[in-house]
């Protein structure tokens, strides 16, 4: 597995240095923390610059935003089960994943949600198939109602990169 790692305090690069084992890595001050942690599986796709990743960070942002609907504030009654299944499949095949070092809170169209970490779905050949977040608890939540135009654009942005890689920034 290839990985790279990128640490940046708002998506500015500070030093750059190879490791021949296991891929490139972008690191900051030694005094920074990393905030997230970006992680994509999907056969035949590589982020090939730090451009890349400020993208697939800001979609999946935007992507959880839109959602309208979700199972921590139901409008109606949600199948844990089919949840819980939906999240499987997604982990089982083709992802994005944003890991959170700490608890977030974002502001989505059906109301704010604390996210520990966003799985997105590239399981379906033409857009993002599911969104699911894990909650500051652990738990799975499910989403609905969210952005199909910027399902597409992820979609388009994974589809035209080279391998899988993980990579770890401060976020914005």
């Amino acid at each position: 597995m290839v990985t790279f790692k990128i640490a940046a305090r708002a998506l500015v690069l500070f030093a750059f240095s190879v490791s021949v084992a296991t891929g490139s890595e972008v690191v900051a001050e030694p005094d920074q923390r990393p905030a997230y942690l970006l992680s994509l599986q999907y056969e035949g796709a590589t982020p090939s610059s730090p451009d890349d990743y400020r993208k697939l960070y800001e979609l999946a942002l935007q992507i959880a935003e839109s959602s309208q609907f979700n199972s921590r504030n139901p409008l109606w009654n949600w199948d844990l089960a089919e949840t819980l299944a939906q999240y499987r499949r997604a982990v089982d095949g083709r992802y994005l994943l944003i890991s959170f070092d700490s608890p977030r809170i974002l502001k989505t169209m059906g109301g704010d949600i604390t996210v520990k970490e966003i799985l997105i779905g590239l399981n379906i050949s033409q857009y993002a198939s599911s969104l699911h977040t894990v909650d500051d608890e652990g738990r799975i939540v499910g989403h609905a109602k969210y952005s199909g135009d910027l399902c597409l654009k992820l979609y388009e942005l994974v589809t035209t990169m080279d391998r899988h890689l993980t990579m770890r920034s401060s976020g914005p």
